[in-house]
């Protein structure tokens, strides 16, 4: 069963939608429903579905809200509105579907196929495990979600990271190819930076063992294996350096 919040603000398309579920999508089980985005944020964070279902007109403000209140997402977003224009906006905050009000009952159930089906593969439940573990101490590598699942990486492989929105790309070792990743920069910041990763720049972190050399001209830039170059900003010079130095250190 998928655990499902709707937040919905139109009584009758909050009924209606229920009804639809409960009768054609069996694997979905609604939990809770919300009328307005603080409403609905406080929804999610009680009940933690898989799923919610998502007005993007509300009464008390726009549906985005709820996702901008909620950056570190594990479950997955189907938007219902009675308007298209908002299509291109949903979909750069990952939205799983859009659905336009009236719903069509078939287009709700491969909706809700294909989140099941995504759900089962990316089991961000044990994402989280791992990062608990990681951050614990007790492993050396890290499963981090993609579009399409779960990659399982080596810190030691981890080359440098790079911000790309609400998304992150993994630059690896040799000519691996990079992973783009559902998470922000800041996510992988608060994860790493107790394991010898830098953030060097508002864009980039990187593994600082793969550092082989440092420039302070124009403004300053490390040299990692394999010939890349990075800028580092002013703001984080000094922590760069303080951790090259603790490198050098047990050298």
């Amino acid at each position: 069963m998928m655990k499902t919040v709707i937040i919905e603000d139109e009584e009758n398309a909050q009924r209606l939608l229920i009804k639809h579920l409960k009768r054609y999508c069996k694997q979905v089980e609604v939990v809770a429903t919300a009328s307005t985005p603080l409403e609905g944020v406080k929804m999610i964070n009680q009940h933690e579905p898989e799923l919610i279902f998502l007005d993007v007109e509300l009464q008390q403000g726009k549906g985005f809200e709820v996702l901008e209140a909620l950056p570190n997402r594990t479950f997955q977003t189907i938007f219902t509105t009675a308007h298209n224009k908002y299509a291109v906006e949903a979909f750069r905050f990952q939205a799983a579907d859009y659905l336009l009000k009236p719903i069509d009952p078939e287009e709700l159930v491969e909706a809700v196929d294909r989140c099941a089906a995504r759900s089962q593969k990316e089991h961000p439940r044990e994402y989280e495990e791992l990062i608990q573990e990681y951050r614990n101490g007790s492993i050396s590598k890290i499963a981090v979600p993609t579009r399409y699942g779960l990659a399982y990486l080596w810190l030691k492989d981890i080359h440098y990271i790079k911000s790309d929105g609400n998304y992150c790309c993994i630059h690896l070792l040799s000519d691996k190819k990079p992973i783009l990743v559902t998470r922000n920069l800041k996510s992988f910041d608060d994860l790493l930076k107790s394991k010898g990763f830098v953030r060097i720049h508002q864009s980039h972190i990187i593994n600082a063992i793969h550092v082989e050399e440092y420039n302070r001209s124009d403004g300053g830039f490390v040299f990692l294996s394999g010939n890349i170059q990075l800028e580092v900003s002013k703001r984080n010079r000094a922590l760069l350096l303080a951790s090259l130095g603790s490198i050098s250190e047990t050298l």
